[in-house]
């Protein structure tokens, strides 16, 4: 068990490297770079929050979304089928730092916080010598959920209440977090600097600013608009008989999550670039991903984070730029878990893993072919509204749905198993589920073993919040109180 002390930056993020050594250095001539060399790598984590991995340039999508994005995936590696543990922010962050699945870390509600008793990656890394921020943009990464754990320093971008009228006003924009990183970069650093930084903006309120409000959709004359009270007849989870959006609507609308995408891309690359001005990439390890995706409509229903575990929200982005670039442009198609990014940092650095991690180190991925028998199977869960557990590998999806008869709105639950054959069916909209099938029981034999798992010293008890009136007004603003 590794002690907390101090603090250290930390946040998880992908995948990791293959043979980063100590004594990285930037020699470009800037008396900068010179006195931010360390005998470890810095190490960026980028979690920007509900991010489609499909609606990204270098994921296959069509629309010019993401170019800062793309050009960091062509000069690292990206994982093409990487997934989260949980389908909404609160349970996938907390397993991305404590390498743990919700069910064993325990923080699956708003009045869930994590135990001191916990021990994240920047815990670890703070005893490691690491010096550790964080910026965090909405409530569920506060610290009152326990997110600061092993930060020197954490920064809460959260507005003030009397600020706050809708989800749009409900957190910081791209543009503000990066100022205070930026900020935060322009400071000496010494020793090895960990950082996490985390964009909210392609959240639910769907509400760019110009130009990128018009971007993609520049025609669109009718009613729809990208707010949570407008989307919110749209959502499945929470009607009998949710209202069906009208594709043109539906168009506007994903135009509008598009044009968020595209709005912090924009500001990524100025933080791209300040990440070379003061920690010098050729010295910095940078990790980019999500906590989840959004649905959009594709199983009938605009929200489908924190509802279902489909791929659209369980399917996320990451992309691990090495030090200096090594690597550049690889893809690695092998499936991994966010559980698994601690791990792998940690092996990349040469630190040892924590017994409370789950995850496996993926660093072999980044210079090899994945070996003979590698494991490839993904597990994730929710509890918030539905309980509900997915299993997956390269082929195969099992989803799993308790039977608890109605949602914690009121709605009718439909239990029961769902398999769908991922190379013939990408969108799952086919059920080919049969108790009879090998692959439906190899599956569930899997995910009972996943669903039961812990590690020793965990208790899934976690520590209790209230949330404050004005916390709770700003969940409702997103469907996250009732």
């Amino acid at each position: 068990m590794v002690k907390r002390v101090g603090g250290c930056v930390a946040l998880i993020v992908v995948a990791v490297g293959v043979g980063l050594t100590a004594g990285c250095r930037r020699d470009d001539g800037n008396p900068a770079s010179e006195s931010r060399a360390t005998t470890r790598p810095h190490v960026v984590m980028i979690s920007v929050d509900t991010l489609r991995a499909d609606h990204l340039g270098c994921y296959g999508y069509a629309r010019a979304t993401s170019p800062q994005i793309d050009a960091l995936a062509g000069q690292g590696v990206r994982f093409s089928n990487a997934f989260c543990q949980a389908s909404w922010t609160l349970p996938s962050h907390m397993s991305m730092i404590t390498s743990q699945y919700p069910h064993v870390h325990g923080v699956e509600a708003n009045e869930h916080a994590l135990p001191e008793s916990a021990t994240t990656l920047a815990e670890v890394l703070s005893a490691a010598g690491y010096q550790t921020g964080a910026i965090v943009s909405w409530v569920y990464l506060a610290e009152q959920y326990g997110f600061d754990q092993g930060f020197d320093r954490f920064k809460e971008l959260l507005p003030p209440p009397h600020l706050v009228d809708s989800a749009t006003t409900a957190s910081f924009k791209a543009e503000q977090v990066t100022d205070h990183a930026i900020r935060w970069l322009e400071r000496d650093h010494s020793r090895p600097y960990f950082l996490f930084v985390h964009y909210f903006d392609p959240h639910i309120d769907y509400a760019p600013p110009e130009p990128f409000d018009r971007m993609f959709d520049a025609d669109y004359q009718g009613e729809a608009n990208g707010s949570f009270d407008w989307i919110f007849q749209f959502i499945k989870g929470v009607h009998h008989e949710p209202g069906i959006i009208q594709p043109r609507d539906l168009a506007y609308v994903t135009s509008l999550y598009d044009g968020e995408i595209r709005y912090t891309d924009t500001h990524l690359g100025r933080l791209f670039a300040a990440i070379d001005r003061t920690l010098g990439m050729d010295n910095t390890l940078i990790v980019f991903t999500s906590d989840h995706g959004e649905e959009l409509n594709d199983h009938g229903s605009m929200e489908g984070h924190q509802w279902t575990l489909y791929d659209e929200v369980v399917h996320v982005p990451l992309i691990v730029r090495l030090p200096g670039g090594g690597q550049a442009g690889r893809v690695v198609e092998t499936p991994v878990e966010l559980i698994d990014i601690p791990n792998t940092i940690l092996s990349l650095l040469d630190i040892a893993t924590p017994e409370t991690f789950q995850g496996q180190s993926r660093s072999h991925l980044l210079s090899g072919p994945t070996p003979p028998g590698e494991p490839a199977i993904v597990y994730g869960e929710i509890t918030r509204y539905n309980r509900k557990q997915y299993v997956r590998n390269a082929r195969h999806k099992l989803i799993h749905t308790d039977d608890i008869g109605v949602n914690a709105r009121g709605i009718p639950v439909k239990a029961g198993y769902e398999l769908y054959d991922l190379f013939d069916d990408p969108a799952e909209q086919d059920n080919i589920y049969h108790p009879d099938l090998a692959v439906g029981r190899m599956l569930r034999f899997a995910l009972d073993r996943r669903k039961e798992s812990t590690v020793a010293g965990a208790t899934g008890k976690p520590d209790e919040v209230r949330p404050s009136e004005a916390e709770l007004e700003r969940l409702r603003g997103l469907g996250y109180a009732d």
